[in-house]
């Protein structure tokens, strides 16, 4: 007959070796490994979550901020596996090479893609500000740019557009010292980019206003430039950056010049700016009911004259005799003739 204590011991045993079969698994490393040695992972939840396009506009409309910013993120990120996969499928492809595996992934992120498109196109149609709808009029702007604008810029925290421009790292002004924050929004900025790289895109729509814009900034900026007006801002260029002395871009700087990119750069940085410039001003009156301030360089220091942009927004998209002349003449200005009058250099 057993003791006490050996039927005590054997009920202890026994609920330990209970707990550790139910206790979850924090260190799995320790947990799962095997007798040759080698490490092996806990199986994956294999239950598949499947979801219509409808289940997904639904899920959509429930979307937090932080969500949509985090989906505007991993858009952009799955894109850029995408690409990259479709680069290697293509290589190999040249060589003879096995590439299914590769091509596989590829047409998986694609479907990610098209998913979280699918998601941001219902949020920005239904979310209560209605500025995802109002930047999705633009030419230019689609559902992923426009869910980006409304995650990233918080209209109560910027009470002028000059506030936007240096958050989005449009302030060409503003240097990031080294040992410093940032002084900007990397996730803005990036974004940014791609809408000014969309404008340009699609510059011969016959309902675009920046891809115009951008044309029209950069005829400017390629006279400025050949006749020796940006000499000293090629000049500083070399001063402040290392550019490898064999690249076209140095040769450029070196004989007074800004290079075709960096002229490229600073058209489409106008068109994003006078974009932004009417996006607050449209944000501006839907939150807090009353007329947006002018820009600084307008109101204090006396830079030229603000454009009413809402005549280009306000009219119907196919293009009236308003808007079409409110066009032109932004065109005039943006070209040059009264190049201040938009405050929103390059």
């Amino acid at each position: 007959m057993r003791s006490e204590s050996t039927r005590g011991r054997e009920r202890a045993t026994h609920a330990e070796s209970t707990n550790k079969r139910e206790r979850p698994h924090t260190h799995p490393e320790e947990d799962h490994v095997s007798t040759n040695g080698t490490v092996e992972m806990p199986a994956l939840d294999q239950t598949e979550i499947v979801l219509t396009r409808r289940d997904l506009r639904a899920a959509a409309e429930s979307l937090t901020v932080e969500q949509v910013r985090w989906l505007v993120d991993q858009y952009y990120a799955w894109q850029d596996f995408r690409i990259q996969a479709g680069n290697q499928v293509a290589a190999l492809t040249k060589t003879a090479e096995p590439c299914a595996a590769i091509d596989y992934t590829g047409h998986q992120l694609r479907r990610l893609e098209d998913d979280v498109k699918a998601m941001l196109d219902r949020y920005t149609r239904v979310e209560p500000t209605g500025m995802g709808a109002w930047a999705r009029e633009i030419v230019g702007i689609g559902p992923v740019i426009s869910a980006g604008l409304l995650a990233n810029i918080d209209i109560t925290k910027c009470p002028t557009v000059g506030h936007i421009w240096s958050f989005a790292g449009l302030n060409p002004e503003a240097v990031w010292a080294k040992g410093q924050k940032r002084p900007w929004n990397a996730r803005l900025k990036v974004l940014c980019f791609k809408a000014g790289e969309s404008f340009v895109k699609v510059q011969n729509n016959k309902n675009d206003i920046y891809g115009k814009v951008y044309v029209a900034r950069k005829r400017y900026e390629v006279e400025r430039n050949t006749s020796g007006v940006l000499a000293g801002q090629a000049a500083q260029k070399l001063e402040r950056f290392k550019i490898g002395k064999d690249t076209d871009a140095y040769k450029a700087y070196s004989t007074g010049i800004l290079p075709p990119a960096h002229i490229h750069a600073r058209a489409r940085r106008y068109a994003t700016k006078l974009f932004l410039a009417a996006y607050f001003e449209e944000a501006y009156r839907r939150h807090h009911g009353a007329e947006p301030p002018l820009p600084y360089v307008i109101s204090h220091l006396h830079h030229g004259h603000h454009i009413d942009l809402r005549v280009l927004h306000d009219s119907h998209p196919d293009g009236s005799e308003a808007r079409e002349a409110a066009l032109r003449t932004l065109l005039v200005k943006v070209a040059g003739q009264q190049a201040r009058a938009a405050a929103v250099g390059a």
